[in-house]
This record gives structure tokens, sequence and C-alpha cells, in this order.
């Protein structure tokens, strides 16, 4: 029994992904004296191969931060391939945060040839930036040998320990008993100093 290629002399064909497409092959069977041929239509179908999406890192980010999840994605059968990215990532893979996305997020990452489709999850973690105390006072006012004491507000967003400190003639505490020779405008300023280094300051009109 002899094969016509592409089969091999056991009359086996490994096909691969490229072979799609309609063969005719001959079959002879001979027994030295007589020989008798066929033809045979063999059809090999296409088979699609899903694209391929390149490994994605994890992310992680400060709130504020502009996020960017390039995905590389290729087509086996070099069919053009079309991303998309779940939220809260926009249609390109991007996203500006702001100070409220602070927590963890699952991003789906797909890659399609219209036909089939391959999918990643990928992690997005939005941290907490670490800001610096915020500090608001009105002008002060007060008159010769009062007691002035300074009550600013400070906001901390993060909650951490801080240390104020007041210029002078301000003790520690911000306070400053005034004398008869005291009259005047001063500039104070105020300084909030957060466990991370993080310094806000402000300057405060005083009239006595």
């Amino acid at each position: 029994i002899e094969y016509s290629k592409p089969f091999d002399s056991s009359g086996q064909w490994q096909t691969t992904y490229k072979d799609n497409g309609t063969y005719v092959v001959k079959l002879s069977v001979s027994d030295n004296e007589t020989t008798v041929e066929k033809q045979i239509t063999i059809i090999v179908e296409n088979v699609n191969r899903a694209p391929v999406l390149e490994p994605i890192s994890p992310v992680t980010a400060l709130a504020g931060d502009f996020v960017s999840l390039p995905a590389i994605a290729s087509d086996p059968d070099g069919d053009a391939v079309s991303v998309f990215y779940s939220d809260p990532l926009n249609s390109d893979g991007t996203w500006q945060t702001d100070a409220n996305d602070v927590g963890t997020y699952t991003v789906t990452v797909t890659a399609t040839d219209g036909i089939d489709t391959t999918e990643k999850l990928v992690t997005i973690v939005v941290n907490y930036r670490n800001l610096a105390p915020l500090i608001s006072i009105d002008e002060v006012r007060g008159e010769e040998t009062d007691r002035i004491v300074l009550e600013p507000v400070i906001v901390y967003p993060e909650g951490d320990d801080f240390i104020v400190v007041y210029s002078e003639p301000f003790d520690a505490d911000g306070v400053w008993v005034t004398d008869y020779d005291d009259a005047g405008e001063y500039d104070v300023t105020i300084t909030a100093t957060d466990d991370k280094g993080n310094v806000g300051s402000v300057v405060v009109k005083l009239v006595i």
C-alpha cells in the first residue's frame, strides 16, 4: 500500500494550524501483479486560536496618581486583536485616580480576535497619599495685657499624629500674655509636622 503526500508510508499525517484546506490523496494498492488506485478527498478545517496576552504585573499607586495598564496582545493566526478593559480603567487602559479612590481593584483585561477571547485579571492597589496637615485660622485681634490663645483648626486626612509649633512671641501651647508695650501687628507662623515628616504651615495676622 502506498500513499501520496502529505501522508507518510504508514498512511499518517500530523496536520498543523497552517494546513487548513482541501487535499486529494492517491491511495495505491498492489499485489506485484495488479495495482488499484483510488483518490480520496480530505478536508482539513481551520481551527481558530485565541489571542495571547502577555503577563501583566499587579499595579500599586497612590491616590491622585495616573495609572496606565498597557496590555500586549498577539494572535498566533495573525488575526487583528482588540483589547478591552473593565472599570475603573478607560478604554485605553488608563485611570486618573483621586483622593476618594483608595482601595483594591480587580480589573479584567480581555483580548479578542472576534471569535475567541483571552482574559487576565489584574490587581490595582491604590494607597493613601500622605498629605501634609491642613491648617486654618482667622485673623486674631486683642488688646494690651490680654492673654491671646491661638486655636487653629488642623485637618489631617490620614489621621497620623502631628506636632504643632508656634513662632514667637507665642509659647509651645500657642499662648501669649501681652503687656502694655505690645501694641502692633504681628505675623505669626503656625507649623504642623506629621510623624512622616510632612509639614503644613500658615501665617496668621495678629493685631494688638
